[in-house]
């Protein structure tokens, strides 16, 4: 129903995600509370996060920020959604949790 309803949209995440021999993901990733990421922002995490790119954060209330500025700030028990190579996912939960 999707491809008939947005072909572009589907196109381009069939594309995204086959791209580098199908290596990149999406993936949701929980900040903890001695995460070093709690209270920076987007922008300041980004060392943290080898290369992914953060698409969305649930924050700790319920809310849902879709493509969030890069002046949010990460709080304990937010979800992180991502998207990167195995290898960025890898480095940033490492960082992260």
């Amino acid at each position: 129903a999707l491809l008939t309803l947005r072909p572009v949209v589907v196109d381009f995440v069939d594309t995204t995600m086959s791209s580098l021999g199908g290596e990149l993901m999406l993936e949701n990733i929980h900040i903890s509370a001695d995460s070093p990421i709690v209270g920076k922002t987007i922008g300041e995490s980004r060392r943290q996060a080898g290369g992914a790119t953060i698409l969305a954060i649930k924050k700790g209330n319920g809310r849902l920020l879709a493509n969030p500025p890069h002046d949010t700030r990460l709080d304990v028990d937010d979800q992180i959604v991502v998207i990167g190579t195995r290898g960025q996912l890898r480095v940033l939960e490492g960082s992260v949790q």
